[in-house]
């Protein structure tokens, strides 16, 4: 989404809260702080999106809404993955073991509700926090089964974010022209969808790619680029299942 198409959706978020707040409804003027959270997320306000957090949170206890709750609350654990200086990836592994161990619960919820798209969220989310423990083999499964789900889904923007990750997750673990392939090949499927990293996840992106140009060489990179950005969608997920399932412990 560009600067405009986030001014648009936050307007129409604002009226729809605006609406549920006239019927009275804390499950619908929760969900419309959700919608609301997600957009300034993407806008990189991260300031704002804590507070809508914490609104979201107090109206969906208020109507019950444990779905709503659990949403809410891996988007507050995403905007702790993103530390002072909006670098990803500098959380301290002891602090990130803790999130995951905090997100563990709603991705049982997510488990059980059964509803992909939530549970691939769920999986990305805590698939991410455990990259930054550095319990890779543990976000190795993770990250495999969000890929699946959203693979599953023909949710391909979701899946190229994931492809990002598991590019994150072997660039960790010493794998960097895989990591360099995965890359590649999220670029150009989103290049095929029309759109561009969102700066949230973006961030990924420039961390994975800034270690592996320190680790290969300009042609070994290049190369692997290449390799990447030839695969189709297809090819991209079977390589993203096998890097992550190849995950050593």
């Amino acid at each position: 989404m560009n600067t405009g198409d986030l001014a648009e959706a936050a307007h129409r978020f604002q009226e729809a809260r605006r609406l549920a707040q006239q019927a009275a409804s804390p499950r619908m003027e929760g969900w419309a702080l959700y919608n609301l959270l997600s957009n300034t997320v993407f806008a990189m306000k991260f300031d704002e999106a804590r507070q809508l957090a914490i609104e979201a949170l107090q109206r969906f206890e208020v109507a019950g809404d444990q779905y709503g709750l659990g949403l809410v609350t891996l988007n507050q654990a995403g905007l702790e993955m993103v530390t002072e200086g909006n670098r990803l990836g500098s959380m301290p592994a002891e602090d990130a073991q803790q999130l995951v161990v905090r997100l563990e619960p709603m991705l049982a919820v997510a488990r059980a509700l059964g509803e992909r798209n939530s549970l691939g969220h769920a999986l990305e989310q805590v698939g991410t926090a455990a990259i930054m423990a550095h319990k890779y083999g543990d976000a190795a499964g993770f990250m495999a089964d969000a890929v699946d789900a959203f693979d599953t889904l023909g949710n391909q923007g979701c899946l190229a974010h994931c492809l990002d990750r598991v590019a994150w997750l072997a660039e960790d673990t010493a794998r960097s022209q895989d990591a360099v392939r995965l890359l590649a090949a999220s670029h150009t499927l989103r290049e095929h969808l029309g759109m561009a990293a969102p700066p949230f996840y973006a961030a990924i992106r420039d961390l994975v790619r800034d270690s592996a140009g320190t680790s290969l060489s300009t042609r070994r990179f290049e190369t692997a680029w290449q390799e990447g950005a030839a695969m189709d969608r297809h090819a991209a997920v079977a390589f993203a299942l096998e890097t992550a399932r190849s995950t050593s412990h």
